[in-house]
């Protein structure tokens, strides 16, 4: 039986890869505020980028349309 165009087994598929992907997301930004808090900026960029990976995953499974995803700072 499909609801909204998946499978309920896509469903709960979908379910455990978003659920898997804000787990990433929560645990990077955690890990990058405690690396910038012990001034390790490197560190905490590495965890921020790992954060935008699994944010852009989460966008994709929610099926949020790139144009409105917030566009990148400028470099410096």
């Amino acid at each position: 039986m499909r609801r909204g165009g998946l499978t309920l087994s896509e469903a709960l598929e979908r379910e455990h890869a978003l659920r898997n992907a804000l787990n990433v997301l929560e645990l990077s930004l955690s890990l990058a505020k405690d690396a910038m808090a012990d001034g390790d900026t490197v560190r905490a960029s590495d965890f921020m980028a790992r954060a935008e990976q699994a944010c852009v995953q989460c966008r994709t499974l929610f099926d949020i349309p790139a144009a409105i995803a917030p566009v990148p700072a400028k470099p410096d």
